[in-house]
């Protein structure tokens, strides 16, 4: 706890030290002293309960002199050159952390000669731990305190000492990265820390945050979700596409009709179908994409068009529509469809004459669909 005190007003009309004699004339009594003949300096201390002597807790230094005024206001004399300085106005005490109640005792002296210190008054007042009406804060309490001839103002804070909280300060609070303070001194805990101390790890895991049957794994401040391979995500939450399943059945194309329209937008690749180029998937016809270099000088910037296609496996039938671009120009799609056509017809004319089995043809690869390409080019 931190408890300030500021000096506010003093007065001591009858200009007398604390025994009845006057001021800077030992010789002469109250009620005929001289006026302002007293030089005033203030020494506060103090001393808990159970102390049996005065001033054992603290004890701050003596003031500035107040010289030739028996009653005066201390801000008047704050920053005079013989006055008193701020720092002396206000006096903290720092670091009361004892349960025990706290007596003020403030001196004041007379000064003669700079050297004699004769008692003028002294005041007290006590400060109890436990008066919550006393509050901690920011707010000062004034205080008028009086001796036989004297009389002292004064204004009294308490305030907590760092970290510590509550109408008593008993409330200890160091924040760190597992929890923040309030002002009463509570602990708001920070994500991933739980309990009244914010010192043990939440457990992510108990409230079944991965889905799909995500593994969940605690780890300091968070979790991982450990996700199978068709998910991923924090929560495993996102599915993975993934191409359809090959099936049995197979569809080989037969007979293909084109069209063509031409653009000036720059396309990279080229779909191209041969007949007997056999897929597995039973949607039909998916066209392989060959990457064409360059495009020769001269022709068109792009072809686009469609390829449809119309296949049999013996008993069902089946017409898809492709998508065709080409970034090679038009002479490129028409070579090769051309090359498609002629194979085609010569393959059905060899099997109306018997002269090849009814089954498809081998599929070509890629890799002859790229060659058949580069030597078109």
């Amino acid at each position: 706890m931190m408890i300030g005190l500021r000096y506010r007003n003093f007065t001591n009309r009858q200009g007398a030290l604390a025994d009845g004699t006057c001021c800077d004339n030992p010789g002469l009594s109250v009620p005929n002293c001289p006026r302002d003949q007293c030089d005033t300096s203030f020494t506060p201390c103090g001393t808990y309960s159970g102390d049996p002597l005065p001033c054992q807790a603290f004890l701050r230094k003596s003031t500035s002199v107040m010289a030739d005024l028996n009653s005066f206001v201390i801000k008047d004399w704050i920053g005079n050159v013989k006055g008193m300085k701020q720092s002396q106005a206000v006096v903290v005490f720092t670091d009361h952390f004892s349960p025990e109640d706290i007596h003020f005792t403030i001196l004041a002296r007379e000064v003669s000669g700079g050297t004699t210190h004769a008692l003028m008054a002294n005041f007290s007042f006590i400060i109890d731990w436990m008066d919550t009406s006393f509050s901690v804060g920011r707010h000062w309490r004034r205080m008028t305190l009086s001796d036989e001839y004297a009389q002292l103002d004064v204004d009294v804070v308490r305030q907590c000492s760092r970290h510590h909280f509550g109408p008593t300060c008993h409330e200890y609070c160091r924040p760190n990265r597992q929890y923040t303070c309030l002002t009463n001194g509570s602990k708001t805990c920070s994500r991933g820390w739980q309990g009244p101390d914010c010192d043990d790890l939440v457990p992510h895991c108990a409230a079944g945050l991965c889905q799909h049957g995500g593994i969940c794994v605690n780890i300091h401040l968070g979790y991982v979700c450990n996700c199978s391979a068709s998910y991923s995500g924090r929560n495993c939450e996102t599915k993975i596409l993934t191409s359809s399943a090959p099936t049995k059945s197979s569809f080989t194309v037969t007979e293909f009709e084109t069209t063509l329209s031409y653009s000036s937008t720059l396309m990279s690749s080229v779909a191209v179908l041969l007949p007997g180029y056999s897929t597995p998937s039973p949607s039909g016809f998916t066209p392989k994409a060959v990457t064409i270099p360059s495009k020769p000088v001269g022709l068109p910037t792009t072809a686009t068009g469609t390829v449809k296609s119309h296949s049999s496996d013996g008993k069902n039938e089946r017409t898809t529509v492709a998508a065709l671009s080409c970034s090679a120009g038009a002479i490129v799609i028409v070579t090769v469809l051309l090359v498609a056509i002629y194979i085609t017809h010569k393959w059905k004319k060899q099997r109306s004459e018997g002269k090849v089995r009814p089954v498809p043809p081998t599929p070509l690869s890629t890799q002859e669909i790229l060659m058949i390409t580069e030597k078109t080019l």
